[in-house]
């Protein structure tokens, strides 16, 4: 008996035709140029990550941040979906995804070749840094299907693009066991930018009992930042420090379109400091996002003297909370601690609203550790259509791709 769900899939499915590449094989790929060609309500049954959200990739399809192209494909088997894919295709420096020595060498040699190590891309995922899992396979017993027609698709868009470079990214090395066939069809898994998160423990009612599950020396270190905020009774108990007129407060708000442009600047500071970076995002992009997602996503403002001085975008799907963006001013951040007191706000909130994991997002490693998040590692996947050139890849695979080692911090009381 058909539930609900599968009802309606079938239902929108003879509404349109699909096409196979394979003629031998069941699975059948359809291919969209723009999300609105998808119902919302069929995309979104088939994901329940913000990353693949129908909103959230409008909002990147109307930025087109870097850019970029984007392509959404849907896999049946008789009728019914078993997995979706992103792809997204735009230039980056390669060096971006090597490590910190590579990436210093190629910089000096962009002073005289500008384009140096620049190349096309088609990825299977969105054309920025924060996203993963852009490859959601809903019949795992179809993976190797849905891999031999995947990659076939790739191919024949690289080629119509002439594009040079196809690569997976980013997936944890649970989801790359789903993966195990790349390697066969000449991809690379190299390590990528490890991923932070905090696990909720479900014995904290409160951001009090964070605090006290905490060793002495990191309680004190958040103490600290906490002594200069105003606070409320939720988020603390120091009743002497609301109030305080000359101290900044912190608020939970729904973003909307007005606060796009104030974020935008503050997380274009951001990005000037930031090492490496895949994409800068676009006022576009925040307009959008603020239009489309404000219902599912809220906004941390650091308000000092009627200016927000830092600002930050979060968004809850179920039980799983994610920090998606942050912008500060870098005036007033160490004065403070604008950064730090954002975070601790986040925590409280993934606590109230009783969330079992917090998804921190990528670098900063040690600022978030500090938190209690922990590093999960990351995998890629690349692979280049000239043989030599993907040889080449392979040989120095070690010095382009480094492993990124964190080391662990142990701040909860045992």
């Amino acid at each position: 008996m058909q539930t609900d769900n599968q009802k309606y899939f079938s239902t929108y499915d003879r509404k349109k035709s699909v096409y196979d590449r394979n003629g031998f094989s069941r699975i059948k790929i359809r291919s969209y140029n723009s999300i609105t060609e998808i119902d919302k309500r069929f995309w979104d049954g088939l994901t329940n990550d913000i990353f693949n959200s129908w909103d959230f990739l409008l909002c990147l399809e109307k930025a087109r941040v870097e850019n970029s192209r984007m392509k959404y494909l849907v896999f049946y088997n008789n009728s019914m979906p078993v997995a979706i894919a992103v792809l997204s295709m735009f230039s980056i420096s390669l060096d971006l995804l090597s490590g910190q020595f590579t990436s210093n060498i190629c910089n000096i040699v962009r002073k005289f070749f500008p384009g140096f190590m620049k190349v096309k891309f088609l990825f299977c995922g969105t054309p920025i840094s924060i996203g993963k899992n852009n490859l959601q396979i809903i019949d795992e017993s179809k993976k190797n299907q849905i891999l031999n027609l995947l990659v076939k698709e790739m191919e024949v868009i690289a080629k119509d693009y002439e594009i040079n470079i196809l690569s997976f990214k980013e997936f944890n090395s649970n989801y790359c066991k789903s993966l195990a066939l790349l390697p066969y069809k000449n991809f690379i898994k190299a390590p990528s930018i490890p991923y932070v998160y905090l696990h909720i423990n479900q014995d904290w009612n409160s951001f009090d009992d964070y605090l006290k599950s905490m060793r002495h020396t990191f309680r004190r270190q958040i103490n600290k930042s906490l002594n200069k905020l105003q606070l409320d009774n939720q988020f603390s108990p120091s009743s002497e420090l609301i109030n305080r007129k000359d101290l900044p407060v912190i608020k939970v708000v729904m973003p909307q379109v007005s606060d796009a442009l104030n974020f935008y600047e503050q997380y274009i500071e951001v990005m000037k400091r930031a090492k490496n970076k895949m994409e800068i995002l676009n006022k576009d992009f925040f307009e959008n996002f603020f239009n489309y997602l404000k219902a599912n996503s809220s906004l941390i403002q650091v308000v000092f003297d009627n200016k927000v001085i830092g600002s930050a975008i979060i968004s809850q799907k179920d039980k799983v909370m994610t920090f998606l963006l942050v912008g500060l001013d870098y005036s007033m951040n160490k004065k403070f601690d604008v950064y730090f007191n954002i975070v601790y706000r986040i925590i409280s909130l993934a606590i109230e609203n009783k969330c079992t994991v917090l998804e921190m997002g990528q670098t900063s490693y040690y600022l978030k550790q500090r938190c209690g998040g922990k590093c999960e590692e990351m995998f890629f996947y690349i692979k280049a259509r000239n043989k030599t050139i993907n040889y080449l890849l392979s040989l120095f695979k070690p010095l382009l791709f480094p492993q990124i080692n964190v080391d662990e911090l142990n701040v909860f009381r045992v």
